[in-house]
């Protein structure tokens, strides 16, 4: 089912589409005046907006979507943390909207909400709604709500005011807080727009910290981790004949465990890396990277043989240590899961183009997955196949992902058990 996501917040956007990764295509734009140009260019099953963005709010949307005999068919789902009152869902919902949904809300019921408005509006139970109202009653609807609000705020900020002028005894203070208050009252208006982008970056703040800290964590488990691993090798060398039996299984159980650690240890730092630090955009010779990695996989398994096919003369624009690290996790991934293959063939090209540019891809005769599954591949720790048949970390995509995003692009994979697998990605 095809879901357009509207929201100016790309923190809100990735958690909308990691809870509808499972058996939902989302497509995720910025603001009211983008779901129109989208709605415009491809059919969508289901529109789920934001309310407060710039350009085009959530309300102003669902009102022009309902006037159009071409969309009008479409259900809106409100999905919002800022009008959260009957009034505001009473517009909402006045305005053609199907539900109205306050943010906090468990995952579990948000995907029961949604995939009971898809399954009436498929079923025709769903009825095709439109805006309850002439012009001039919705911009006065419109318009009273938002003076209830800022009546709101007024009176939270009168009370403070008088809780202020109790607790100072002086009166010049007591004149100046008055004043304060005052000014806030009158620029509350002008200034509410500003306060949830402030807060809306202050958020970013926080997540890179959280991603430098993490990155901090990753790199100081590294030490302990390679003395383990140090420590395990001295055991069996020096005293191999004193560990027989079990005692030999565990240190090998050990250091095995140790090494896969170690490993996603590393895979975590990669993320991280991925994540944050300044992207540095040059001309990149994708074809030269891909026959780079191919030549080094080759040497480290000169038994196996496998087809490579090439294009020649792709070139992009991006910072080339990530770029590398997109070629080389997914030409990794095609030559772990062809490994099992008798006639394995991997190949890197260029499928034509769209209006987000050429479209480059990666796709292997290998193992496959199953195409309903293909969101979660880009998921942290999310995998499809057992550790036992193709190790992993389950970090090397989610990699991929925040790269490719970091970008401007887009990525996305198909396959089919047992008929490989093919992963496109734009880079604008």
């Amino acid at each position: 089912m095809k879901i357009l996501n509207v929201d100016d917040n790309p923190d809100n956007r990735y958690l909308v589409e990691s809870m509808l990764h499972n058996g939902f295509r989302v497509t995720s734009v910025n603001n009211g005046v983008e779901a129109l140009e989208k709605l415009r260019e491809e059919p969508f099953d289901l529109i789920l907006a934001d309310i407060l963005m710039p350009q085009m709010d959530g309300f102003e949307l669902c009102r022009q979507v309902k006037l159009s005999e071409a969309l009008r068919r479409i259900p809106v789902v409100f999905y919002t943390a800022t009008y959260t009152e009957k009034k505001d869902q009473e517009l909402g919902l006045a305005l053609g909207a199907s539900r109205f949904i306050v943010k906090p809300v468990e995952p579990q019921k948000f995907l029961e909400i949604i995939q009971e408005v898809v399954t009436e509006a498929q079923s025709g139970e769903l009825k095709s709604a439109q805006p309850a109202a002439g012009e001039q009653a919705l911009l006065e609807s419109y318009n009273l709500q938002l003076v209830r609000k800022l009546d709101q705020k007024v009176e939270q900020l009168e009370a403070v005011s008088r809780e202020l002028r109790k607790a100072i005894e002086a009166r010049d203070l007591e004149i100046l807080e008055r004043r304060r208050a005052e000014a806030e009252v009158r620029t509350l208006n002008t200034q509410l727009e500003s306060r949830v982008q402030s807060r809306t970056a202050e958020l970013a703040v926080v997540n890179r910290q959280l991603e430098a800290f993490a990155s901090a964590v990753s790199h100081d488990l590294r030490s302990p981790m390679r003395k383990i691993e140090s420590l395990i090798q001295f055991l069996l060398q020096d005293y191999a004949d004193n560990l027989q039996g079990e005692a030999r299984n565990y240190l090998d159980i050990i250091s095995g465990e140790a090494h896969r650690m170690g490993g996603l240890v590393d895979a975590l730092f990669k993320l991280s890396q991925a994540t944050r630090g300044e992207l540095r955009k040059e001309k990149v010779d994708l074809s030269l990277l891909a026959s780079e990695i191919q030549n080094n996989l080759r040497r480290q398994q000169p038994e196996r043989a496998v087809e490579f096919v090439v294009a020649s003369g792709v070139f992009v624009r991006g910072d080339p240590v990530l770029i590398r690290a997109v070629l080389q996790n997914l030409l990794d991934n095609a030559w772990k899961f062809t490994s099992k293959t008798a006639h394995a063939r991997i190949e890197f090209g260029v499928s034509g183009g769209s209006e987000e540019g050429p479209i480059y891809f990666i796709r292997d005769n290998g193992a496959g997955f199953d195409n309903k599954l293909a969101a979660r591949l880009f998921a942290p720790f999310q995998r499809l196949h057992s550790t036992e048949d193709f190790p992993g970390t389950g970090i090397g995509l989610a990699t991929v992902r925040q790269i490719i995003l970091r970008h401007g692009g887009r990525i996305w994979a198909e396959g089919a058990p047992d008929q490989g697998a093919t992963f496109f990605f734009t880079l604008p």
